[in-house]
């Protein structure tokens, strides 16, 4: 420390050097700063969101999350077949969908 305090001395020919490199890591620094900040406000993004899906299919847990999103995916599979195994009209798919999802799975052989 007495070594920097020497060369901060004004009259100190080599206080300009020790100046710039104050100068230099100040600016890294900063640099660095600002992308943490860049870095939490996507975080914090990243949060609202999740607390957003989170809300909407009334989890409180990631593993309820994760539970959920299998039903809907298995839904959407069922879905997919019933439409494949069919011949419907778009007015006859709301019908279909409560006979055979009502109970959160899709039952084989039903019209």
């Amino acid at each position: 420390m007495a070594e920097v305090a020497k060369y901060m001395r004004c009259s100190s020919p080599n206080r300009e050097g020790s100046e710039a490199v104050a100068q230099a890591a100040t600016e890294a620094v900063m640099g660095m700063l600002q992308k943490l900040r860049v870095h939490c406000k996507y975080g914090a993004v990243l949060e609202k969101w999740t607390q957003a899906v989170f809300d909407s299919l009334e989890c409180e847990s990631r593993a309820e999350f994760v539970e959920k999103l299998t039903q809907l995916i298995q839904i959407g599979e069922c879905v997919r077949v019933m439409v494949d195994d069919k011949e419907l009209s778009l007015g006859e798919m709301p019908e279909l969908l409560k006979k055979n999802l009502c109970d959160g799975r899709f039952v084989a052989g039903d019209p």
